[in-house]
């Protein structure tokens, strides 16, 4: 493990091409172009929910970015002064915010961080919407899910997990206590041809929650990361 001592956290911002003004947490690394983990928080949480585990992924020497998602903690308003609130979405406004983090991909490109280069890690909607950009950019090489759904708000991960390929590789982690998504992770574990690891518990809660319950998935995660 690389022990840095010298971490920073950037607070950054940027627009989507609908127009949404996201905020996000960056811890970076050493030098621009390293290992860095797009992380998407669940909902009602907010970015600030990794802060822990981002500075675990820098202290493993990646770098992290970990944003509100539209309508949520800081990123409530677009620029021409509309203001967003994710309890009055529907599922197209929720299903938009893969715009979020598209921008956050291209933010992270601008930064010199290389496409090949960027991991994405989600809990809840977080996780699908994560699966859902692992499905649309082929050269990513792998994704973390914590407690996705097959369905939340129209982004289908069964449908998303038959899109990937044999090079891709998925973690999946659950607990059984949290039975939806229990389910969930034991049906995407079968479907399609990607590398999967399936992690479920008896208890923990639902997606980062099952850091306070079960703090080495943080480092279970980063040590597949590593692989």
């Amino acid at each position: 493990m690389i022990i840095r001592t010298d971490m920073k956290k950037e607070r950054i911002t940027f627009n989507t091409t609908d127009g949404i003004i996201i905020v996000g947490n960056f811890f970076a690394g050493p030098s621009p172009d390293i290992s860095t983990v797009l992380l998407l928080h669940m909902m009602p949480a907010v970015k600030e929910s990794w802060g822990e585990f981002a500075e675990k992924l820098v202290e493993a020497g990646f770098q992290a970015l970990a944003i509100d998602l539209r309508g949520h903690g800081e990123s409530t308003s677009a620029s021409d002064g509309r203001q967003l609130n994710f309890n009055r979405f529907g599922d197209k406004e929720h299903q938009d915010s893969i715009l979020d983090v598209e921008m956050a991909r291209e933010w992270l490109k601008k930064r010199g961080v290389s496409g090949k280069n960027i991991f994405i890690g989600g809990a809840s909607i977080g996780a699908n919407l994560a699966l859902q950009y692992l499905a649309e950019h082929p050269e990513v090489q792998a994704a973390f899910l914590l407690s996705p759904g097959l369905d939340y708000h129209g982004i289908k991960t069964n449908l998303l997990m038959e899109k990937l390929t044999e090079k891709q590789q998925v973690f999946l982690s659950a607990a059984k206590d949290d039975a939806y998504s229990a389910q969930t992770v034991s049906s995407l574990n079968e479907i399609g041809k990607s590398l999967k690891v399936l992690k479920l518990y008896d208890s923990g809660g639902h997606g980062t929650n099952m850091f306070a319950t079960h703090p080495e998935l943080m480092e279970e995660i980063i040590n597949w990361l590593n692989r």
